[in-house]
């Protein structure tokens, strides 16, 4: 769901947790610990605090608890080249109440404990992801 100035919060069918995010910004920026919300009010604190810092929508999800990979891909519609497939390791992150690799885990020191590249999961785990990342470029007409 995409949130703007004015639009109420709380006239949504999304399951909490939820994350906040900015719309238009990547790598991380204006993802932390707080962005992930688990009430109205939380959410309506959230969202207020990106309209008002990154002056632009606030992206708002349900958050997904689970592994996650960073899939990196060369090229264009139709002619992809996926790279080997990067598992976050959550381990070395300072905790919060949900595992999450924002801004500040995306440049702080990285170790490498932090990232396992190659990852290591089973072949026919690394092809569904792999399938998953070209459909998406594709669909949405990355390049």
């Amino acid at each position: 769901m995409l949130l703007h100035r004015g639009v109420a919060v709380r006239d949504h069918a999304l399951p909490f947790p939820l994350i906040v995010k900015p719309v238009a910004e990547g790598s991380g920026k204006g993802i932390r610990a707080t962005s992930v919300v688990e009430s109205e009010g939380e959410l309506a604190g959230c969202v207020e605090a990106i309209l008002e810092r990154y002056r632009q929508p606030a992206l708002v999800e349900e958050f997904l608890r689970g592994r996650e990979f960073t899939v990196s891909l060369i090229g264009n519609m139709g002619r992809w080249e996926v790279l080997p497939l990067a598992e976050i390791k959550f381990g070395g992150f300072p905790t919060s109440r949900h595992p999450l690799y924002g801004f500040e885990a995306k440049w702080s020191a990285p170790t490498r404990d932090d990232i396992a590249c190659p990852s290591g999961v089973p072949e026919n785990l690394r092809r569904a992801i792999d399938r998953t990342a070209v459909r998406t470029c594709d669909a949405l007409r990355i390049r």
